[in-house]
C-alpha cells in the first residue's frame, strides 16, 4: 500500500510541467565588500514573497552569483558571510523572461547584525540587448477586450501592428515588420504554434488564467530560435500562500450594441443578441495530508 501511494505521488509530480528558462527569470550579480573587493563563497538566498519558496546558491571565486529558473513575482535576496553583516534587499519584482543584475555590497560586522535595503532601484537588463514589453495582470484584467482574448493586448507593444489578435498564416499580426507566420507563442516555456501554417490553437488560457506575458520585439537569444519576427511568451497564474478567488460575468446584448450598417441601410431593426459568459477563479496553497505516521 505504501509503495503504491508513493508511486502515485511520483506520477502526479512528474505530470506537472516545469517552466522553461524562456518563461522564468534569472537574478545575478557580483558580491563585494566596502572596499570594492570581490567576496567569494557568500551564501545567497532568494525568497519568493508570495509563496515563501527559497532558492540558495554560493558566489564563485570571482564573487559572481546567479539564481535561475525563478517564477515571476516579488522577491527578497539576502547574502551572509562570516565577518560581515547579513545583507537583505527586498522590493525585487521579476517579470516573465527577466535577466536582472543586482550587485551586493557587504559591510564588516557580526552576522547577527543585518543591513536591510528597502529603496527601490531600477532593475537593469545588462546581459543581452533584448527589448519588448510586459503586459501585466492588471492590464489583462481591467482593459476592455471584446472577445476576451488576452493575446489581443500584444498590440499595446511598440513595433507591433496588424488588425488580427494573433499570428498565423491567415492573420496579419506582425512584429517589427516580420512575416505573420513567424511570430512564435510560448506558454510556460512550451511553444504552442502548430503546423506549417504556424497557427495558434484555441487552447490559449483565458484572461483569468494568465499571470502576465511579454512581447519580445528584438534581441532574441538562440534559445528561442527559428524566428524572423518576434515572440510572445505567457506565464499562467499560480497559487500563493493565501487563498484568493474571483467571480466574473462577461456581458453583451442587443441593448448595448448599435445596429449594423446594412440593417440601418435597409431599415431593419436590430436582431436579438445575448451573450453572457460566467466564470470564476480560485487559487491558494496545496496541502498534502500525511498518509502515514
Amino acid at each position: 500500500m505504501k509503495n503504491s501511494a508513493l508511486a502515485l505521488l511520483a506520477l502526479f509530480v512528474s505530470a506537472i510541467p516545469a517552466l522553461s528558462q524562456t518563461a522564468n527569470a534569472t537574478l545575478n550579480g557580483v558580491v563585494r565588500d566596502a572596499s570594492g573587493a570581490i567576496v567569494p563563497n557568500v551564501r545567497i538566498s532568494t525568497r519568493n514573497v508570495q509563496t515563501n519558496v527559497i532558492r540558495q546558491t554560493v558566489s564563485n571565486s570571482e564573487g559572481r552569483y546567479a539564481v535561475s529558473d525563478l517564477v515571476p513575482g516579488n522577491y527578497t535576496i539576502s547574502a551572509s558571510y562570516e565577518g560581515f553583516k547579513r545583507l537583505e534587499r527586498g522590493g525585487i519584482a521579476l517579470r516573465v523572461g527577466d535577466r536582472v543584475s543586482i550587485d551586493l555590497n557587504l559591510e564588516l560586522g557580526a552576522q547577527s547584525e543585518q543591513v536591510s535595503v528597502t529603496a527601490e532601484v531600477p532593475l537593469l537588463r545588462v546581459d543581452d540587448a533584448q527589448t519588448g514589453l510586459v503586459i501585466d495582470n492588471r492590464r489583462i484584467q481591467e482593459l476592455p477586450q471584446y472577445n476576451r482574448n488576452p493575446l489581443a493586448f500584444a498590440q499595446l507593444t511598440p513595433n507591433v501592428n496588424g488588425t488580427s489578435d494573433q499570428g498565423g498564416y491567415s492573420g496579419d499580426f506582425r512584429i517589427n515588420g516580420g512575416r505573420t507566420a513567424q511570430a512564435e507563442y510560448v506558454i510556460d516555456g512550451i511553444p504552442v504554434t502548430t503546423g506549417y501554417r504556424h497557427d495558434v490553437p484555441p487552447s490559449v488560457p483565458s484572461m483569468e488564467a494568465i499571470s502576465e506575458f511579454k512581447v519580445i520585439t528584438n534581441g532574441l537569444s538562440a534559445e528561442y530560435g527559428r524566428l524572423s519576427g518576434g515572440l510572445v511568451t505567457l506565464v499562467t497564474r499560480a497559487g500563493t500562500n493565501a487563498y484568493h478567488g474571483s467571480l466574473y460575468e462577461f456581458f453583451r446584448n442587443d441593448k448595448l450594441n448599435a445596429n449594423d450598417w446594412n440593417s440601418n441601410r435597409f431599415g431593419r431593426a436590430k436582431g436579438v443578441f445575448h451573450d453572457n459568459v460566467f466564470g470564476g477563479t480560485f487559487g491558494g496553497p496545496v496541502r498534502i495530508p500525511k498518509l502515514y505516521t
